[in-house]
C-alpha cells in the first residue's frame, strides 16, 4: 500500500502522518462498507467483512485481504480528493465483490441412525425451562471421547458435547450413540469457526435437545430436524432461520436480529431466552400463550407491557436492559413463581406483589437504584430471597421483611444484611421446580 499512497500524494494533500487500515468481522449480511474515522495524525479506514469472507483456500484469501486494503484506500481518494488511477488499476487483480467459494463436504461413512416413526422425546424438566447453566463440573459424558464406553451410555445422561473439530465419521457416532440417551442435550463446540456447509448439521436428525456452540449461517441451520424441542443458537442474523422449527418448546437464542415475528410459526414454545439482541419490541410474544418461561438480556426494549398477556408464565428474567424503566407489568403475572431482575439500572421502584399468589422465589441483583423492599412483603408466598450488590438497601429497608409468614431462606453478599433477617442459606439457591 505503500506505493500507492506516495503516488496520490495522501501526506502532501492530507494532514495525516499515517493511515491504518482495520477489517472488522461481523456476522450480519456482505455490505463491505468502508468508515473513515480521523485520531490526530491517524486516518483509520474500517471495511465491515461477513465472516464467511474469509473462510477461503490461502490463495485466494492473501489476494482477497489486499484486495480489501485497496478498496478502503480508494475510499479515502474519494473523501480527500487524491488521485487514485493506480488503485484502481489493481482493483480487477485482487477483486473482493465476487468471490464465491463452497466447502466440499465429506459426508461421514458412518451411516447416520434415523429415530424410530413417532418417537417422543422425554419431556423438559424445569430445570431445561429455566435455562439453569451447564456445570461443566458436572458433565455426566464428555470428552475425550471413548466409543466403546459411549455404547453403555447411562440413559438418564444429561449432557453429551461432540466437538466440531471431530472426524465426521467420530460425530456420527457420538450423534447415533445420542439415541440411548434422549434426556440428553448434544452440545457440539467449536474452538474456531464451525463448519458452514448447509449438509454439516443434517448428522444430528435424530437429536432432539442441540446446543450449538458457533456460528452457522442460515443454510447451515435450515439442515435442523424439526423434531428438535429444545435448542441452544448464537450468533443468529435472522429468526428465519429457526421458523422452521415449529415443535421446539425450548429455544436460547443470541444475535443481531430484530425481528421477533419469524417466531409466530413455533406455537409449542414454553421457554424463551434472547441474549444481546437489537429488538426493540416484544408485541409478537403476544401469540405465545404456552410460554412458561421468559428471560431477556441485553437489549434496548423500553417497555415489557405487551408481556400482560403471558399468564402462564411462571419463570421471568430480566437482566441489563439500560432503557427500561417501569416493571409494573409484573403484577398482571398471576401464575409466576420465580422473578429474577439482574442490572437494570434505571429500575427504582418494585410493582405490587399482592396478586402473585404463586410466587415463591426472588432474586434481586445490582439493581443500583431500588432502595424500597415494601413490596416483597406483598408477595404472600415468598420463601426464598436472593439480594446481591444491592447499593442503596440499608438495614432498616430489610428489617421489614423479619416478619415475613413465609419467608424462610435468604441469600446475600452483604453480612449485616444476614444477620437481620436470620434465616437459613440453604434453599435460596437451589434448583427451582415449578409447582404441578
Amino acid at each position: 500500500m505503500a506505493p500507492l499512497l506516495v503516488d496520490s500524494n495522501f501526506f502532501e494533500k492530507t494532514n495525516f502522518k499515517l493511515l491504518n487500515f482495520e477489517l472488522n468481522l461481523t456476522n450480519y449480511c456482505w455490505p463491505r462498507k468502508v468508515q473513515l474515522k480521523a485520531e490526530k495524525k491517524t486516518l483509520i479506514g474500517r471495511l465491515d467483512l461477513h465472516i464467511e469472507d474469509i473462510l477461503l483456500p490461502s490463495e485466494l484469501l492473501s489476494k482477497f485481504l489486499i484486495g480489501c486494503g485497496i478498496k478502503i484506500f480508494l475510499k479515502v481518494c474519494e473523501s480527500y480528493n487524491l488521485d487514485a488511477e493506480k488503485a484502481h488499476s489493481l482493483v480487477e487483480q485482487f477483486p473482493i465483490n465476487f468471490v464465491n467459494f463452497s466447502f466440499n463436504y465429506t459426508p461421514p461413512e458412518v451411516e447416520i441412525c434415523s429415530r424410530e416413526k413417532n418417537q417422543k422425546s422425554p419431556s423438559l424438566t424445569d430445570e431445561e425451562l429455566c435455562f439453569k447453566p451447564r456445570d461443566p463440573f458436572n458433565w455426566k459424558l464428555s470428552t475425550p471421547f471413548d466409543l466403546e464406553k459411549l455404547r453403555t451410555v447411562d440413559p438418564d445422561t444429561q449432557t453429551i458435547v461432540i466437538l466440531a473439530e471431530e472426524h465426521e465419521d467420530t460425530i456420527a457416532s457420538i450423534a447415533n450413540l445420542a439415541i440411548t440417551a434422549p434426556k440428553a442435550t448434544v452440545v457440539f463446540a467449536t474452538t474456531g469457526l464451525a463448519p458452514l456447509d448447509p449438509k454439516g448439521l443434517s448428522i444430528f436428525k435424530n437429536i432432539s435437545r442441540l446446543a450449538l456452540d458457533g456460528y452457522y449461517s442460515a443454510r447451515a441451520l435450515d439442515q435442523l430436524p424439526k423434531h428438535l424441542i429444545k435448542l441452544e443458537v448464537v450468533d443468529v442474523e435472522s429468526l428465519k432461520a429457526v421458523a422452521h422449527l415449529d415443535n421446539l418448546e425450548s429455544l436460547k437464542i443470541t444475535g443481531n436480529f430484530d425481528d421477533l415475528n419469524h417466531l409466530k410459526p413455533i406455537r409449542s414454545l414454553r421457554a424463551l431466552k434472547i441474549d444481546q439482541s437489537l429488538i426493540a419490541s416484544l408485541e409478537a410474544l403476544k401469540d405465545f400463550p404456552k410460554l412458561q418461561s421468559l428471560s431477556l438480556h441485553q437489549n434496548k426494549i423500553n417497555s415489557l407491557n405487551d408481556l400482560t398477556t403471558l399468564t402462564n408464565l411462571k419463570f421471568l428474567e430480566l437482566s441489563n436492559m439500560p432503557n427500561l424503566s417501569n416493571i409494573d407489568f409484573i403484577q398482571s403475572l398471576h401464575n409466576l413463581e420465580f422473578l429474577q431482575l439482574n442490572q437494570l439500572e434505571n429500575i427504582k421502584s418494585l410493582p405490587s406483589l399482592t396478586g402473585l399468589k404463586k410466587l415463591k422465589r426472588i432474586s434481586l441483583c445490582e439493581l443500583e437504584k431500588l432502595s424500597d423492599l415494601s413490596p416483597l412483603n406483598e408477595a404472600p408466598q415468598l420463601e426464598h430471597l436472593i439480594l446481591k450488590m444491592m447499593q442503596k438497601i440499608e438495614l432498616r429497608n430489610l428489617s421489614t421483611l423479619k416478619g415475613h409468614s413465609s419467608l424462610n431462606s435468604f441469600l446475600t453478599d452483604n453480612l449485616q444484611f444476614e444477620k437481620v433477617l436470620n434465616l437459613s442459606r440453604t434453599n435460596a439457591g437451589r434448583s427451582f421446580e415449578f409447582s404441578s
